[in-house]
């Protein structure tokens, strides 16, 4: 009988039972059998039991290929396509992102051959790692089993802003030599730790304009990154809850970019306090919000209106007007405490005895 240990499409294990086809020679003598073609890379063991019309029986196989050395079992491997390679299931979510703000788990590569590697090793952006230090190997299989190497690379490595390419390299026992990137496991991706820059022309906080409407023009960019989504809210004055202008994300505003020179246009109405909100998020989760920085915007065809929404101008002339008020009556506080004066002197200066009136004639002179 002869079976193999062969690994589906999907990286699962398990073991086929190979059809033997028979010939028996001209003499009689004996029986030879014949695998036409062993199509599946695969580890294969072969017994077999002969038994003789006397009852004479025996498991011993002679191979002749390895100095007649006898054996029970014999084990080989047929080894076409060399290694594949798998990643590990953070590393796979990772290569599908591509971009993130931090590489939360090591990076792990899991190499399987049917034969024993002699030599491997990994490179960092084109740089050789030292085993030990950046990365480590686990090495587990062999005998009947294929072997199997999986390679943990150090979060470590990747703490920088940079984009980064993973790849192993080894050549196994038959000097077949294997990479991961062209064997279908690369791993690149881009660590990307910086919010997006959204410029806007045609309003800054505090900005009065006077026209009917305003166009705004905003330009979003992420350097090193690769934006998401952005979401465009109008307040008005005093508004908890505002309207929501724009709100794109994925192709649809990478499209609406492309088509618009990389630019998005709003529209503001005639109105006083109104507030802009923007929020962008690239791929990597980084998000700008503008907050207030483009709050209390007035819009409106009226001089008077922008004048009194000014408030500067607003409470300018409201205090000047209190200043008025104040000074008026002032001087009517003090118009009126210089009558009450002059009222009170008279009084007194009428009430006073004449200094110049003869003494009374029944007056006693004086000794």
């Amino acid at each position: 009988e002869l079976s193999a240990v062969l690994r589906d499409e999907n990286g699962q294990f398990h073991v086929q039972q190979i059809q033997v086809g028979q010939f028996t020679d001209s003499t009689g003598s004996g029986s030879t059998y014949i695998v036409d073609n062993l199509e599946e890379d695969a580890i294969y063991t072969l017994r077999c039991t002969v038994e003789d019309r006397s009852g004479n029986k025996t498991s011993m196989m002679t191979v002749t290929e390895s100095g007649s050395i006898e054996s029970e079992v014999v084990m080989f491997s047929v080894n076409r396509d060399g290694s594949t390679f798998m990643l590990g299931e953070p590393t796979q979510e990772l290569v599908d992102k591509y971009y993130t703000k931090k590489v939360e788990s090591n990076v792990e590569i899991t190499e399987v051959n049917v034969d024993p590697l002699k030599e491997y090793g990994v490179t960092l952006n084109n740089d050789e790692l030292v085993e030990g230090e950046a990365f480590t190997v686990t090495q587990s299989g062999g005998g009947t089993s294929w072997n199997a190497y999986t390679y943990s690379v150090n979060t470590e490595n990747f703490e920088k802003e940079n984009e980064y390419k993973v790849v192993v390299s080894s050549v196994d026992s038959t000097d077949s030599s294997a990479y991961s990137d062209i064997k279908h496991a690369a791993v690149n991706f881009v660590v990307d730790q910086t919010a997006p820059v959204v410029t806007v022309s045609g309003a800054v906080r505090n900005g009065q304009y006077r026209t009917d409407k305003q166009k705004v023009i905003l330009q979003p960019t992420d350097h090193g990154g690769k934006l998401e989504s952005i979401k465009i809210t109008l307040f008005g004055k005093g508004d908890k809850e505002g309207f929501v202008d724009t709100k794109l994300s994925g192709d649809e505003f990478l499209d609406a970019l492309d088509n618009n020179n990389g630019q998005l246009e709003v529209t503001l109405t005639e109105g006083v306090g109104q507030k802009i909100l923007i929020e962008c998020k690239d791929k990597a989760g980084n998000t700008y919000s503008s907050g207030d920085d483009y709050s209390d915007i007035d819009i409106s065809t009226s001089r008077i209106v922008l004048l009194w929404a000014n408030e500067i101008f607003r409470y300018g002339v409201i205090g000047g007007v209190s200043a008025a008020i104040l000074a008026v009556g002032l001087l009517i506080f003090l118009k009126k405490k210089k009558e009450k004066d002059a009222q009170k002197a008279k009084a007194n200066a009428d009430g006073a005895p004449d200094s110049g009136a003869a003494p009374d004639a029944g007056a006693t002179p004086n000794a």
